[in-house]
């Protein structure tokens, strides 16, 4: 399925807030991840995404797709890190 496909059938659900992408490992999949979390988060929707790597190891590898998914906000171990947060969450700096 394309990520604006993904995106459309998301956003056709009645009363959706937000989505989380989660398993597997999304940064495995990390420039369709970003494109449907970009098209989620342009219609109002909070997005957020789980990793097990760290936003450390994110940063050193440099891969583009990679940097086109830290738009949508992360969580990932040990360290959580938020951005975007609604009052749902607590939001710390970067």
């Amino acid at each position: 399925m394309e990520p604006v496909d993904l995106a459309d059938r998301i956003l056709s659900t009645p009363g959706i807030e937000g989505v989380t992408f989660s398993g597997g490992e999304p940064f495995c999949q990390a420039e369709s991840v970003a494109r449907c979390g970009g098209i989620l988060k342009e219609q109002g929707l909070n997005t957020v995404t789980f990793t097990g790597y760290t936003y450390d190891h994110i940063r050193k590898k440099g891969r583009k797709s990679w940097d086109a998914l830290l738009g949508v906000p992360i969580c990932s171990s040990p360290v959580p890190i938020y951005r975007n947060c609604t009052a749902w969450t607590r939001c710390d700096p970067q």
